[in-house]
């Protein structure tokens, strides 16, 4: 790998970083259409190798720092990462059984209609608690105090059905567990998206390691996971900067950003494998 393609991929790791970081996502959804654009004859196991290694890296950057500042549901994240743990496991198995163009195209109208729903409802702010569920309380280390209600019954399953689909595309579920936890789990949106980056560390450190136990990974010089050395290290710098970003802007501008941001990453894997 030569010292510009180096350069390039931190500068992209970097961005894609801090834009992740400042949605709540794990970067995987940036990540992933990149590796398929620069790996042509990858297969999908691979390149969900090194995206999910890379959402877990993210996922858990971001992680700490809000387990720093007290805003992270931990009960929670234990309950939600048993989920969470299973499903990147089915999730990554089926990788393994899905032709490339049908991965790619798949996840591509999978981005698709997330930004559609994005769009729609760029604000899920919580009103007021939910009458039923599993009472929570939280004080943060500046002193805030949040109530809200978790419904488990709901929000188990839905840990389950975004891991595995999250693994299976290669990203760690950011993008899909931040609605999520506003609209079905309740929290509110400070909490949401700390408590969502624990658990997309969970969906990528398991998925990334099933298929590397599996031998699914690429190690050569020029290979996907030489790609994701490289923008981890980029996007591990850019953590700080995403979670400036995040308290800076603010969930409706965020969300609506996410939402262009995912029309044209959709696009451009379409188009890339028709």
């Amino acid at each position: 790998m030569s010292a510009p393609e180096i350069i390039a991929l931190l500068a992209i790791g970097f961005g894609a970083g801090a834009y992740a970081g400042s949605i709540g996502a794990g970067g995987g959804f940036i990540i992933a259409p990149l590796l398929l654009w620069r790996h042509a004859d990858a297969s999908p196991e691979a390149i969900t190798a090194a995206s999910l290694s890379i959402a877990a890296l993210l996922g858990g950057a971001n992680a700490g720092m809000g387990l720093r500042d007290g805003r992270v549901d931990r009960r929670l994240v234990l309950v939600l990462a048993a989920a969470a743990i299973a499903g990147a496991l089915a999730g990554a198995a089926i990788t393994t059984t899905v032709p490339r163009r049908t991965f790619a195209i798949g996840f591509g109208v999978l981005l698709l209609l997330l930004a559609l729903y994005l769009l729609w409802r760029p604000s899920l702010s919580l009103l007021q608690p939910g009458a039923g569920g599993w009472r929570r309380s939280l004080r943060d280390t500046a002193g805030d105090r949040f109530f809200y209600r978790v419904p488990l019954l709901r929000a188990i399953p839905a840990a389950l059905a975004v891991s595995t689909t999250a693994s299976l595309a290669g990203i760690g579920g950011g993008i899909l567990l931040v609605p999520i936890a506003t609209g079905v789990m309740r929290m509110p949106h400070w909490l949401a998206v700390p408590t969502s980056q624990a658990v997309v560390f969970f969906v990528g450190l398991t998925g990334a390691t099933f298929q590397i136990v599996a031998g699914n990974a690429d190690w050569s010089a020029n290979g996907p996971m030489a790609d994701a050395l490289w923008l981890g290290i980029g996007v591990l710098i850019s953590a700080p900067l995403g979670r400036w970003l995040n308290r800076r802007l603010g969930e409706g501008r965020l969300m609506r950003l996410l939402a262009f941001g995912i029309v044209a990453v959709a696009v451009q894997t379409i188009l890339s494998e028709l």
